[in-house]
């Protein structure tokens, strides 16, 4: 019997190719094609079609294999995540004490992700805190593995060490921490304090320290050269890779940002407002300095507005004033290389005042929140920034005292002048318990050494009712502390006489704007309603108690220049309503 004789369809066949391929069944509709192929090796539109979809399904691939890819990394985001979750709750509940749970966290923390250094190094403090000390080196070390460039654990590891009197050990994590440190004297010379303890322990003698140095600086340099390295590598790869290309972009933009830092830093050095800086504290502050401008006639800020950055006029001039009725009331005109601002960043107050652009003006801005974090972590940066507020805000209240003096015509002021009253000029030298003095300190939030200083070396004056402490014009030497009773700082203007500007009590300081800038006093301090008694800081003691460490400046300056701010804040108040006076009389 013959056999019947199959006919196939070539256009059947691409047909049902083509419903494959709609349905991305690639290497299906492939087949297919490639049969049709066989059946017509003629055609060049079966050719292009199975070329079109062998590159389909290449794509298809590609995209299969991103999307694995992007779930990974979406996994992994989502791992990281929990990662820090685990270390910041971690960090939670080993300030609250509850160390169960937070070592807890640390160890689960650990699991998901081995290769983080903050993991270990949290678990080295909380063991060395409780005296764990083979737990504690186990974990430093550990996190020193996965970062050898970590200063406070290379530190913490010396301790740990010390206290298992393996002092070789010890000598060799604190050389690490004296390299790490080298440009940060603060930390440093805490390091080399034990090293030098070390050095002693064992028997080093100079040739035996240079050989330690040695070591653990070519152990330091052979990491840092093993990162170089990886580095060069990974930035080869810039133009296959975005990724890659955008970091090495912004490795550029940093190369510049540098450049444009260190000129910055060069302006601020010529700057008589930061000429006491060192010049490590001058780069500090170059990093957080902006370079900002205001057309003319515009504000720089505005009254009422709540902004606490910093001002200094590099380029123009500028009108800090007062809107009233009667027209604007300038309280200060800023000019290239003044400071102004600060008032607000000292006291956390509103703006009081417009600062209005004369002129286009160009300005260096420290803005707030960079600025009191750099205090935060460079304290005697902060003690420079706080003895530039103090001239600042000296000045200003000087120039406000004597901006009281322009609100009178000519006429009034050719009046004969008063004579003024210069009876019970002289003080009463007392001794008091120095319980009473440090209470007056502690109130003032002064710590204990600051305290101590200022009761040992301060000198209690007494004054009757009415008595002239100082007078305008007079050369100061000494500031003085309220310890009872009140003063009453006033002023002379011409035509009208003596003009209360502030009365103070007990634990206010006055007469300090003469120390900081060697300038006559500003204004007159009487007892005001009986006697008062004083403590009286000569000029000497008050830089033994601002040259002690850098926390307990900070904190005595910072007190002083709130104090100047409030007695800003009220002069410039009194200037305001004296314009309006002087315009409804008008």
């Amino acid at each position: 019997m013959e056999k019947k004789k199959v006919v196939i369809d070539v256009e059947a066949l691409t047909q049902l190719a083509q419903k494959f391929a709609d349905q991305g069944m690639y290497d299906e509709a492939i087949h297919l094609y490639e049969m049709a192929g066989k059946l017509r090796p003629e055609s060049f539109a079966l050719k292009m079609n199975i070329a079109r979809l062998k590159e389909l399904k290449e794509k298809k691939a590609a995209g299969e294999m991103e999307e694995a890819r992007e779930r990974l990394r979406e996994e992994k985001k989502k791992d990281d995540i929990d990662l820090c979750h685990y270390i910041g709750l971690a960090r939670f509940y080993l300030e609250r004490k509850d160390y169960s749970k937070a070592v807890e966290l640390l160890e689960l923390a650990k699991v998901k992700n081995p290769y983080r250094q903050e993991v270990p190094e949290q678990l080295g403090r909380y063991y060395f805190t409780i005296g764990e000390w083979e737990a504690a080196l186990e974990e430093l070390e550990a996190a020193l593995k996965l970062n050898p460039f970590a200063h406070a654990t290379a530190e913490l590891a010396g301790r740990v060490c010390f206290e298992l009197q393996n002092h070789a050990a010890s000598l060799r994590f604190f050389m690490d921490a004296y390299l790490l440190t080298i440009h940060h004297p603060a930390l440093n010379a805490k390091i080399q304090r034990m090293i030098r303890t070390l050095s002693t322990i064992l028997g080093l003698d100079k040739a035996g320290m240079k050989e330690v140095y040695r070591e653990r600086l070519d152990a330091l340099q052979l990491a840092i050269d093993r990162m170089e390295f990886k580095k060069a590598n990974l930035l080869e790869l810039k133009e296959k890779d975005k990724q890659f290309h955008d970091i090495f972009l912004k490795r550029t933009k940093e190369e510049t940002r540098k450049e444009n830092l260190l000129a910055v830093a060069a302006e601020l050095r010529t700057l008589a407002v930061f000429k006491h800086f060192r010049d490590e504290e001058i780069f500090a502050l170059g990093q957080v300095v902006k370079v900002t401008k205001t057309p003319r006639e515009h504000f720089v800020f505005r009254d009422g507005q709540s902004s606490f950055d910093i001002f200094v006029l590099k380029r123009g001039e500028v009108q800090v004033q007062k809107d009233t009725p009667f027209g604007p009331q300038v309280l200060q005109t800023v000019l290239p290389g003044d400071l102004f601002g600060e008032l607000n960043f000292l006291d956390r107050g509103n703006r009081s005042a417009d600062a209005f652009a004369n002129e286009d003006a160009e300005f260096f801005l420290l803005p707030f929140a960079t600025v009191e974090n750099l205090i935060d972590t460079n304290r005697e940066l902060g003690v420079a920034l706080h003895w530039t507020f103090w001239k600042s805000l000296a000045d200003k209240v000087r120039n406000a005292n004597e901006v009281l003096k322009t609100f009178f015509t000519e006429d009034m002021k050719r009046e004969d002048k008063p004579l003024r009253r210069d009876e019970k000029r002289g003080s009463q030298k007392i001794k008091l318990d120095a319980d009473k003095k440090m209470g007056v300190f502690q109130e003032k939030g002064l710590s204990h050494a600051e305290m101590r200083l200022l009761a040992t070396f301060s000198q209690e004056e007494r004054y009757e009712g009415g008595s002239i402490i100082f007078r305008e014009g007079e050369v100061g030497d000494k500031l003085y502390i309220l310890l009872d009773g009140q003063v009453r700082i006033s002023k002379y203007i011409p035509g009208i006489g003596e003009e209360a500007l502030a009365i103070l009590g007990r634990g206010e300081f006055f007469g300090e704007m003469a120390l900081i800038d060697g300038s006559p006093r500003s204004a007159d301090a009487r007892a005001h309603s009986g006697h008062l008694t004083t403590l009286a800081v000569d000029r000497k003691t008050l830089h033994e108690v601002l040259n002690m460490d850098p926390a307990a400046s900070l904190q005595f300056l910072g007190l002083l220049n709130r104090m100047l701010c409030q007695r800003l804040r009220e002069i410039n108040e009194k200037i305001v309503q004296w314009k309006y006076i002087v315009g409804v009389g008008g």
